[in-house]
Order: C-alpha cells, then structure tokens, then sequence
C-alpha cells in the first residue's frame, strides 16, 4: 500500500513538473520568437538534457553580435579527458588495460569535438529557428611557454536547410563538419592547431551584449 502511494506520489510529481516546463516554454515562446537571448538560455536549459551532454563538455554559452546571428561558444573537453586506455583480455578469467596509442586518442578527441559541436549547435538551432547558427569550439593547447592556452580549434556555420536533408545519427561527426565546410585544422600526429577566426565578424564591439553561459 505504501509502494502504491509513493508510486503514484512520483507519477504526480513527474507530471507537475512536466505540466510546468511546457507552461514555462509557452510563456517563454514570444520571447525567443523575438530572439530575447535570456529566453532563449533559459528555454535551452529547460529542454536539453544537460545531464546526458555535461560529461562531452566543459561548457558552453551564447551570443548574438548582430541581430538574427546567433554564435555558440562552445569549450571541448582536453585532451586528456579522453580515454587512454582499453580493457583487454588477460585470460579467460581475467580482464586487464593496455595504453591505447597516441594516434587513436587523437581520433576519439577529433570525434567528441566534432560531434558535440554538431549536437549543441543544432540544439540550439531547434530552439532559435531562422537560417542557420555559427558554433566555435575551444579547447587548452599547449603554448610556445608550455603553458597550456585557450584556442579555437573548430569553427561550422550550421544551415537549417543542409541539416534537414541530413541524418545525423548515420553520419561520422568529423565528415559531417567537413562536408558543411566547418574550418578546423588537425592532424593525427599532433591533434589539433589554433584556427584564425578574426575574419569572420564573430564579435561586434558595438553589442551591449556579452558572451552567455547556458551550460
């Protein structure tokens, strides 16, 4: 009788809390029609799961330079984030770990940049419409000092119109960027290089508004 109350105790909490997400979204509606970045930070945050995508980021945060043109800044996880290992059969009864090699490593970092650039960035497509969303992606590299600095490694212009003609769950995250032209410049030996991304207007000194941290 108690695990029949607690039970319908959760269903009732569950709904509540569903019932006020989709009021909140509507209330929020207008406001992210009207390309209001507060709106559109908080409806982010109400509907991604942030609990499934925090361990392929460190975070990330938005910002809109000019009206309409929205930019994800997007920080990746290091390098050293990335597995190193693998579990090997030692026997028929035992299990052990073995160093992967360098190069392998590098692939799985290329992989998780590229495709958590894809995910936040059409993320954030579905919830501000329009043409297309920009996403620049950092990480820490090593400096000419040895001290580790912040770079963009990763930059993709995200249309609405080539990402509805493709599937994204079947295509490799790295020749997805490639083929919608991302600009990124890495190699199998050495992992990633800055990119230069001054050319690109991402940042207008006339904006009241600064960079958003959504997750």
């Amino acid at each position: 009788m108690l695990s029949a109350a607690k039970e319908d105790a959760d269903l009732y909490n569950r709904g509540k809390r569903a019932a006020e997400a989709h009021n909140l979204d509507v209330n929020l509606a207008s406001s992210v029609l009207a390309m209001d970045l507060g709106a559109i930070e908080q409806t982010l945050r109400i509907n991604l799961d942030l609990e499934a995508i925090t361990p392929a980021l460190e975070g990330f945060a938005i910002t809109m330079p000019a009206t309409g043109r929205i930019i994800v800044y997007l920080d990746a996880l290091e390098l050293d984030a990335i597995p190193d290992e693998a579990i090997i059969a030692v026997d028929n009864e035992r299990a052990g770990y073995a160093a992967l090699p360098f190069s392998n490593i590098q692939e799985m970092h290329i992989s998780n940049v590229c495709s958590i650039s894809l995910r936040i960035g059409t993320e954030v497509l579905s919830v501000v419409g329009g043409e297309a969303v920009e996403v620049v992606t950092r990480v820490h590299l090593p400096g000419r000092t040895g001290e580790y600095e912040q770079h963009p490694v990763l930059y993709v212009r995200l249309p609405h119109a080539a990402l509805s003609r493709m599937d994204l769950t079947r295509l490799e995250p790295v020749s997805c960027i490639t083929a919608l032209g991302g600009r990124l410049d890495w190699d199998g030996s050495r992992g990633f290089a800055p990119i230069r991304i001054d050319d690109l207007r991402l940042t207008d000194p006339t904006a009241a508004e600064a960079s958003r941290k959504v997750a």
